[in-house]
């Protein structure tokens, strides 16, 4: 493997599942923000996510919410490290829920220079 351009892309964790739904959780806490308290119940988003469906092939066009979206948005995040630790010998050395805030930082620290720079 040349590790460059033409690499596959193997995207790393460990052998941990996920829901989607902790990944947001951790991200609003990094942003500082409070987890809210409600939520839509999932009957009321499949319902939604079902007439996006139709809409879709009544119209032709892309809907917001369709059932293959609702999917990903509210299935689990599973990414196993066999693959690349086979392949090249990699092992994570980071874990997800203490990089994302240094991640969030990283980011508002970009946004706040090219906010800076532009006016």
């Amino acid at each position: 493997m040349d590790g460059g351009r033409n690499a596959p892309l193997l995207p790393v964790r460990r052998h941990r599942q996920r829901p989607t739904r902790w990944l947001y959780e951790q991200i609003r806490l990094a942003l500082g923000r409070a987890i809210p308290a409600w939520s839509l119940p999932l009957w009321l988003l499949k319902v939604a996510a079902g007439i996006g469906g139709l809409g879709e092939r009544m119209t032709g066009r892309a809907m917001p919410l369709t059932r293959a979206g609702l999917n990903k948005l509210t299935g689990n995040a599973w990414f196993a490290s066999d693959k690349i630790r086979r392949e090249i010998g990699f092992a994570p050395r980071y874990r997800l829920g203490e990089e994302i805030p240094l991640m969030v930082r990283e980011y508002q620290g970009r946004r706040a220079r090219m906010q800076s720079e532009t006016g």
